[in-house]
């Protein structure tokens, strides 16, 4: 019983975010589409190369982009839930993924750049977390 209700209280941050996500799309919307546009910036910036998606095609998918995510959560967090591994993983690929394109720190200046290193160092924690129960549970089948 405690080894669900742990991972059902680690799956409720992936089902809350979710639940914000579907109820208040409009400001992950903006969040996304404003954080694309300054890593593709920056990647030119720094490699000469453009991204092979625009910012432009991010708007026109923004919305579908944020519902998908939202999904992806719900998926992950009921998987992981059911002790099925590649529901960690999955939720662990996400957080990853926030991290380089909206908490990517070196996007942004003053204030905001320290918050985007707290939300990254949090996400982080969270992946760390993940796979290590993932790990705990491959170690526990070894030994039976």
């Amino acid at each position: 019983f405690k080894s669900i209700f742990g991972r059902f209280l680690v799956a409720m941050f992936f089902f809350m975010s979710a639940a914000m996500k579907f109820t208040e799309p409009a400001h992950h919307e903006a969040m996304l589409l404003g954080s694309y546009t300054n890593l593709y910036k920056e990647f030119f910036a720094l490699s000469g190369f453009n991204l092979p998606i625009s910012p432009a095609l991010i708007g026109l998918q923004v919305h579908a982009l944020i519902q998908l995510t939202a999904a992806l959560m719900v998926l992950g967090g009921i998987l992981f839930i059911a002790n099925v591994k590649i529901g960690a993983y999955l939720l662990s690929l996400l957080l990853l993924s926030f991290n380089v394109v909206i908490h990517n720190p070196w996007l942004y200046t003053g204030a905001e750049r320290n918050i985007n290193i707290v939300q990254a160092l949090l996400n982080f924690g969270w992946m760390a977390g993940l796979l290590l129960i993932c790990e705990g549970k491959e170690e526990k089948e070894k030994k039976e």
